[in-house]
């Protein structure tokens, strides 16, 4: 219990500073995530009951998305229709990348993983020959994905404004 207690304690330590310039800080990296649904209106029933959540639906290239609303207005992910079985493990988190997408790429499968998506551009299909870039919920900027495994089998995405 004492590992709570101070871990959670309000009174900061003295601690030595971090010098190590390559070091980030990947909790604050974590800047989106998707939660896959069969059923989004069941979904949004139950996140809106069980978390008293608000969301925005919109749809985007053919696919439902129910965006969380945080208290400031603002978005940090969303439910997505898929006709993909879920087997339990399909929360997809965006893993802010900037300045270093690229290393981050070139690291993956040195490093035991998986590229499953080659960077793109955030994208909305009009149609079949029709595409328009628009700013994203993620930080409404426009916006770059890759998708990759990660050495255990884990999926998330590369995200990056550049």
């Amino acid at each position: 219990m004492v590992f709570f207690k101070n871990l959670f304690s309000k009174k900061k330590e003295n601690k030595p500073s971090n010098t190590n310039v390559h070091h980030r800080d990947l909790m604050r990296m974590i800047c989106w995530m998707e939660i896959p649904v069969k059923d989004i209106k069941r979904a949004i029933n139950f996140y809106k009951n069980v978390f008293k959540s608000e969301f925005e639906y919109q749809v985007f290239n053919d696919v439902g998305y129910a965006f969380f609303k945080s208290i400031d207005g603002s978005f940090k992910g969303t439910l997505i229709e898929t006709n993909q079985p879920i087997n339990g493990n399909g929360i997809l988190l965006f893993i802010k990348v900037e300045g270093f997408v690229t290393t981050a790429l070139k690291n993956v499968p040195l490093f035991g993983g998986e590229i499953l998506e080659d960077k793109k551009m955030i994208t909305n299909k009009v149609d079949d020959q029709t595409s328009i870039i628009a700013n994203n919920f993620i930080d409404g900027g426009l916006g770059y994905v890759a998708k990759i495994k990660d050495s255990e089998g884990n999926t998330m995405v590369l995200y990056s404004n550049s």
